[in-house]
């Protein structure tokens, strides 16, 4: 038994234990009364302990002061720098004190009367961790707890809340009681504080519970997995109550609280199963298509074009099929039919790509022969062998026996693509090009010089005539040649065209003057003399007829077809109506063709503009311009018939007219021709009488 008069006597004796808060800071627990406290207890405490706990003077240090050592009272709540001698004095005393605790009940009862004031005073007071010289920091010393900072009673409170295991669907009075008789209760001091650092406290301990039952959970399910995996009783194909038989047993199936659970847990190691069976599926099929990929190997008579029977039969007969029981357990038609699809396609691709690599080769060797070939005609080209107007048939007369046409045209023999005649075209379109060019500067430079070209023109003196202008160099000479050519025959052309057109004019005067001779033979006799009869129609004779000198000429043969001996026609025909009637109907029938050629494209593009309208008061519109243009039709129509009517005989067919003044000129130089024939021939046949 302690002491009389010493704290803690009349305990029995209490079981204390040490504790520290997350902040680290020390508290000591009775775990038969569940009480904390901060300050050590009595009977816990040694001599010394108990000697400087009955002090009212105690040391601190001053953390502005880089730790330097005070001292306050208390009692007297007075602060020094210096050491006090009482304390001093004590501490002196217990220096020659033992400290151990087993020494306290023996040296309590020598000083049991010296100083049972003062350990009573130590055992009611508690020790400050906190600078007494604050009120609230003395009052607080004052109920065993002392924070520096309310940060710091929060974390102290919630951690009582977390280590007294408070649920957070407790209401607040429920708490209270449960904690109020601890000593962090009081860290802090007022209600309202506590309540709001409990409801700051319970939705993130909520959280962390949840989240604790989450972990507990997925190892649980991991514990569970990683068993129904060692189980080989479990297969692909159990149910859950199979499952269930073989696993109500184990402290891991125990621990999920629904059937659920367990059956996502299953469903899991199923899947796992699942693809574990497929994959060891999937590894001997590969050995068996290896082995069997290994004997179509082998096999000599195989190739890309082996059918799929004949390499079936090869497989099943082979040596290899047979004696390599382990390698082919399990092989069916499928299996060597897999194996013979890699096969012929690996084949058939090598095949490919050997072809292939022949036609490129192929091709590789046109390509050169092909560019040796067009070095040989751009040789040709540079010796003038080969220019604008060179025919192929003198090109390949000159390079038939050389080796480079040769080798091109046996190859493009066998290959699709560009001939030697084709290239051989290219060329001669370059140069052709590169002449018309040419042409034009020499025509250019020609019509600035003044200078006349003539069929009698020589080349020297084109080339004296041009070869002054600064532009005269960059003409080939060969261009100079060939143009030269084509200038001498566009005069010659435009000479005969213009021999023609005297001719033309020549008869068409003749066959004027003949018209005349037979409008007016009826005014003079057939003895009349030329001079008179020239006279006589002086007035009527124009510059569109012949001259003087082959007037006379024309007369004597009109005279000699006696035309007074032909009966006079009341309607003369067509041939012999005047030109400028003629000129007028072929007039008017050309601008009928015109305007049924303007209607006919008004007509096909209302008409696709109706195909293609979407409205339809759009189509309706269309519909009455239809109506109009027919009526418009029909009307032109009649008056056309009517104006036909007057002069149905002299009538063409539209068709033979297209409406252009060349027509009209050759139909004008045919009537002019065969009225030239129809007199030469009354002519002939007079002169033959």
């Amino acid at each position: 038994m302690p002491p009389q008069g010493m704290p803690g006597a009349a305990e029995a004796p209490p079981l204390w234990k040490e504790f520290k808060t997350p902040e680290g800071r020390l508290y000591w627990h009775n775990t038969q009364t569940n009480e904390s406290v901060w300050e050590k207890p009595g009977s816990l405490k040694t001599r010394a302990e108990l000697l400087l706990s009955s002090c009212p003077w105690k040391e601190f240090e001053d953390k502005n002061q880089n730790g330097k050592k005070y001292y306050h009272n208390q009692t007297t709540n007075e602060t020094v720098w210096e050491k006090p001698a009482e304390l001093a004095n004590l501490e002196a005393q217990i220096t020659g004190v033992p400290s151990a605790t087993a020494a306290v009940p023996a040296a309590a009862a020598t000083t049991a009367t010296a100083v049972p004031a003062a350990v009573a005073s130590a055992a009611a007071t508690a020790a400050a961790t906190a600078q007494p010289a604050d009120p609230k920091s003395a009052k607080a010393a004052a109920d065993g707890l002392m924070y520096a900072t309310k940060e710091e009673a929060q974390k102290a409170f919630k951690a009582l809340l977390t280590e007294t295991k408070i649920s957070t669907s407790w209401p607040w009075d429920k708490v209270k009681r449960k904690i109020m008789s601890e000593p962090r209760f009081n860290a802090l001091r007022r209600e309202g504080e506590r309540k709001k650092c409990w409801n700051t406290w319970k939705p993130q301990r909520a959280k962390d519970e949840r989240e604790e039952h989450r972990v507990a959970l997925q190892q649980n399910r991991e514990r569970l997995k990683d068993l129904m995996l060692m189980i080989d009783e479990i297969t692909p194909r159990t149910s859950y109550n199979e499952a269930k038989l073989l696993l109500k047993d184990h402290q891991v199936f125990k621990a999920f609280k629904t059937d659920r659970d367990r059956q996502d847990v299953l469903d899991d190691v199923l899947d796992i199963k699942n693809k574990q069976a497929k994959d060891s599926e999937k590894e001997d099929k590969k050995r068996i298509r290896t082995a069997v990929r290994a004997i179509m190997d082998n096999a000599t008579t195989l190739s890309h074009r082996t059918t799929w029977v004949e390499v079936l039969a090869t497989v099943r007969e082979s040596e290899d099929f047979t004696t390599s029981s382990e390698a082919v357990k399990g092989c069916t038609d499928s299996d060597i039919l897999d194996a013979f699809e890699e096969y012929i396609t690996e084949k058939t691709r090598a095949f490919d790509e050997t072809e292939a690599s022949k036609r490129q080769a192929g091709k590789r060797k046109v390509r050169h022969a092909r560019e040796a070939y067009v070095a040989l005609l751009d040789d040709l080209i540079k010796a003038n062998h080969i220019n604008a107007v060179t025919m192929w048939k003198d090109v390949r007369t000159l390079i038939v026996d050389n080796p480079a046409y040769s080798e091109f045209v046996g190859l493009t023999t066998n290959f699709s693509g560009t001939t030697a005649l084709d290239l051989f075209k290219l060329k001669t379109d370059d140069l052709q090009e590169v002449l018309r060019h040419d042409r034009r500067l020499l025509d250019k430079i020609m019509k600035e010089v003044d200078f006349t070209f003539t069929p009698s023109t020589t080349l020297e003196a084109l080339i004296e005539a041009v070869h002054g202008d600064a532009r005269y160099p960059d003409i080939c000479s060969t261009n100079i040649r060939l143009a030269f050519a084509a200038f001498v025959r566009r005069a010659q052309e435009d000479e005969e065209d213009r021999i023609k057109d005297e001719e033309r004019k020549a008869k068409r005067r003749e066959q004027d003057f003949a018209a005349l001779l037979e409008k007016n033979f009826d005014k003079f006799a057939k003895d009349t003399p030329w001079a008179t009869v020239a006279e006589l129609l002086k007035d009527k004779l124009t510059d569109r007829m012949p001259d003087a000198s082959g007037q006379e000429p024309l007369f004597a043969a009109f005279i000699a077809t006696d035309p007074w001996s032909r009966p006079k026609a009341e309607d003369a025909d067509e041939d012999e109506r005047p030109r400028e009637k003629r000129s007028r109907d072929r007039d008017r029938r050309r601008d009928r063709g015109r305007r049924r050629s303007r209607s006919r494209s008004r007509d096909r593009s209302r008409r696709k503009h109706r195909r293609h309208s979407d409205s339809d008061s759009a189509s309706a519109d269309e519909e009455k311009k239809e109506k109009k243009s027919k009526r418009r039709k029909k009307d032109k129509k009649s008056k056309d018939k009517k104006k036909k009517s007057s002069h149905k005989k002299h009538r063409r067919d539209d068709s033979s007219s297209d409406g252009s003044d060349d027509d009209a000129e050759a139909d004008d130089a045919a009537e002019l021709e065969k009225q030239r024939q129809k007199l030469l021939s009354q002519l002939n046949g007079e002169a033959s009488k």
